[in-house]
């Protein structure tokens, strides 16, 4: 009887010490996993507008921001809006209506327009650019910000901003060269 309760006792002392040196490993593993770093996975958008040259969103100064509306007939836009980071349009020339609707702004990568403005690549970053509506938008000297409507080409249809005042906007561009926009 003696034999047998301290076979008894034996195996589960046994069954103790695997138990302890599993949940010792088990512990040890979670520490050294738990301390690696974990990747974070690229969306396909971040490395496509790395791939044509996009550097990071465009921010629109806050004095900037809101809807202008201009009360000529001989204008670009009717109207656009602007946000942190994009621009809507409301054409109202014949030319400018196939910018209406809502425009990403991005930085444009000054080495990758240098390096690709005229070649095939270029030209595929132009057409992904309209598709997905992208605009390249900088600060210009004076105060003025510089919107680029065609993501590759210096076109007519590109302008600058100008804020003279909390309630004025004044847009030049070639062809609309003394337009203002109120708020």
């Amino acid at each position: 009887m003696k034999n047998v309760v301290k076979h008894e006792l034996v195996s589960k002392g046994v069954k103790m010490k695997k138990g302890i040196i599993a949940l010792g490993i088990s512990c040890l593993l979670l520490g050294i996993f738990s301390t690696m770093p974990i990747a974070k996975p690229q969306s396909v958008h971040a490395a496509s507008t790395m791939k044509y040259g996009a550097d990071r969103k465009f921010t629109v100064p806050r004095k900037m921001r809101g809807t202008w509306v201009s009360r000529s007939k001989k204008t670009a836009y009717k109207s656009f809006k602007l946000t942190a980071h994009t621009v809507t349009f409301t054409g109202l020339s014949y030319y400018y209506k196939r910018y209406n609707g809502k425009w990403n702004l991005y930085h444009m990568n000054d080495r990758w327009y240098s390096k690709y403005m005229y070649t095939m690549t270029g030209v595929r970053a132009n057409s992904y650019a309209q598709k997905h509506h992208w605009l390249a938008a900088r600060k210009d000297q004076g105060g003025k910000y510089f919107f680029k409507l065609d993501w590759t080409n210096d076109n007519a249809f590109s302008f600058f901003l100008n804020n003279k005042s909390k309630k004025v906007l004044h847009f030049e561009n070639e062809s609309y060269n003394n337009d203002y926009y109120r708020r």
